[in-house]
């Protein structure tokens, strides 16, 4: 299928083409073969042509987007498809390698860029070949030599032009995504720091590193629009040459009666015209390094992906219908080399809540991370004795509730799909209801179609923890990992909150880090921590 649609794109974009000339050609004859003043009946059909190519060019043009369009962005949905499950199996800790600004340009603006492989790369460059050969063709059977020379300016232009654009544009393209890495990553820190800089007194050298960033990445745009000012110029010299010699070739011809006057007019404007057929070479070539660049950035991220995939195996069972023990063995985790969890073993049942306890650095959040398949580790976590690694749908099972919950600015509908984008209106209603947040429902005054987050519905902090609560019911995962669920929350709200917990997920397996005495009391086990290693568990 989009084999087809490219085949149809090329063949829609090279009829626009040649109506385009058409349209030129056939109405420099009309003017020419009109000053003669012959009877009108001769000068029916030029007029009639005329009126077509300039129709025809509309329609093809129009078509020609559609279906380029289409096909471009069908793959982009593929694209992104493909991204998004590498990044899934590589896992945070195998983004994380990559700058953040890095790693988000690659899901979100290379992706894009890939567009233009259908749209300004193949299918113009291959409809202005095909073009260019019937123009070819056209123009040898009015007169050789002016062939010749269209066919000239079409290798000089289709040809050299076009490779000399693509090397000086595949380092400028390199250069301008670093500088474009450096300068998102310096803005991103400003931002996201802001506070710590002003205490620490280095705002100034982020300020300066931003500005650096920004000239350098002017200083690289600036030197790839000087070289396309300069291809464009190379290519108007190409096309007036032809357009020169044509004229030349055409008045020898015309005084050794090989052609009549109105001819000249067509040898001169059929290459004058191909110019936007001269210029798409060098515009293509120019896209095509973009592309490449964005397309080796994807394909390091797809690449690493299938290495950890095969280095997994995933075998038949890839997949659990219900699991019901979780299980961790021997875990060791690392940040740089320094080890912060050591030898932690425990197993975790549904129906059953543990603990995670200790002071702060003795590797609570670390075993949590791990165990949610956000870092690397050594030992192994399973899931019905079935290594996590193994498992394709392991986040239909295992999820988490963490200190904040994210409100994205979207519909309350829309915030809680995306725990489970199956989930009907019912669900989510019957979800919110077990969180507590019935009333407040009834309150909204669009319901599940309310905006909420930092531009809609304001919501209080039990609210928020509560949506997080009706996101993990929505989930239906087995598992459930609670980073400190009553943090934040005055006594009142956190008892009721923590109750809501204890009520909704009791067929569910919890696994808890927390300081709260309430919530320990609750549990079944409870698991020490100090410095990265188990101390104690205790049986409530």
């Amino acid at each position: 299928m989009k084999n087809r649609a490219f085949t149809y794109s090329v063949v829609l974009a090279s009829l626009t083409m040649l109506a385009a000339v058409g349209l030129v050609s056939t109405g420099g004859w009309l003017i020419s073969a009109a000053a003669l003043m012959p009877p009108m009946l001769t000068l029916q059909v030029a007029t009639v042509s005329v009126r077509f190519f300039g129709i025809a060019r509309g329609f093809f043009r129009w078509s020609e987007r559609v279906v380029s369009h289409e096909a471009a962005l069908t793959g982009t949905v593929e694209n992104r498809v493909n991204l998004w499950r590498a990044a899934s199996i590589l896992g945070p800790r195998g983004i994380w390698r990559l700058r953040e600004s890095d790693a988000l340009d690659r899901l979100t603006a290379d992706t894009d860029a890939l567009q233009d492989d259908v749209v300004r790369v193949r299918t113009p460059f291959w409809a202005a070949t095909l073009s260019a050969l019937i123009l070819v063709i056209v123009q040898t059977s009015i007169l050789p030599l002016a062939g010749l020379v269209l066919a000239l300016s079409f290798v000089v232009s289709g040809v050299l032009i076009p490779t000399l654009t693509q090397r000086i544009e595949r380092s400028v393209s390199q250069e301008a995504i670093s500088h474009r890495n450096e300068l998102s990553y310096w803005i991103n820190v400003s931002i996201g720091h802001s506070d710590e800089l002003s205490i620490s007194g280095e705002s100034s050298k982020v300020l300066s590193a931003i500005h650096s960033a920004e000239i350098n990445r002017i200083k690289t745009e600036s030197r790839a629009s000087a070289w396309a000012a300069i291809s464009s110029t190379l290519n108007g010299i190409s096309a007036g040459t032809s357009v020169f010699l044509s004229l030349i070739f055409g008045a020898s011809a015309y005084l050794s009666k090989q052609l009549d006057g109105p001819m000249i007019a067509v040898l001169a404007l059929l290459p004058w015209a191909s110019a936007e057929i001269i210029a798409t070479f060098s515009q293509a070539a120019t896209a095509k390094t973009r592309v490449d660049v964005a397309r080796a950035r994807v394909n390091h991220l797809l690449d690493s992906a299938e290495h950890k995939l095969a280095r997994s195996k995933p075998t038949r069972e890839s997949f659990i219908a219900s699991p019901s023990e979780l299980e961790v063995q021997n875990l060791r985790v690392a940040w740089d080399e320094k080890v912060v969890v050591n030898d932690v073993s425990f197993a975790l049942r549904r129906g059953q809540k543990i603990a995670l306890i200790g002071p702060s650095g003795s590797g609570k959040s670390s075993i949590a991370a791990a165990v949610l398949r956000l870092v690397e580790h050594g030992g192994s976590v399973s899931l019905d004795e079935v290594p996590v690694e193994r498992l394709t749908d392991f986040r239909q099972h295992v999820v988490a509730l963490m200190q904040s919950t994210h409100v994205f600015s979207a519909s309350l509908r829309e915030n809680l799909l995306i725990a489970n984008g199956y989930a009907s209106d019912a669900d989510i209603t019957l979800a919110i209801r077990k969180a507590g947040l019935t009333n407040w429902l009834e309150s909204l005054p669009q319901g599940l179609d309310t905006q909420i987050g930092s531009s809609g519905q304001p919501m209080s902090g039990g609210e928020i923890q509560r949506l997080g609560i009706a996101r993990l019911l929505v989930s239906q995962a087995a598992f459930i990992v609670l980073d400190e669920p009553t943090e934040h929350l005055d006594d009142a709200t956190a008892a009721k909150v923590w109750q809501t917990i204890l009520d909704s997920f009791a067929d569910r397996g919890l696994l808890i880090i927390t300081h709260d005495r309430a919530v320990m009391d609750s549990c079944d086990y409870v698991l020490q921590l100090q410095n990265g290693q188990l101390r104690n568990t205790l049986t409530q």
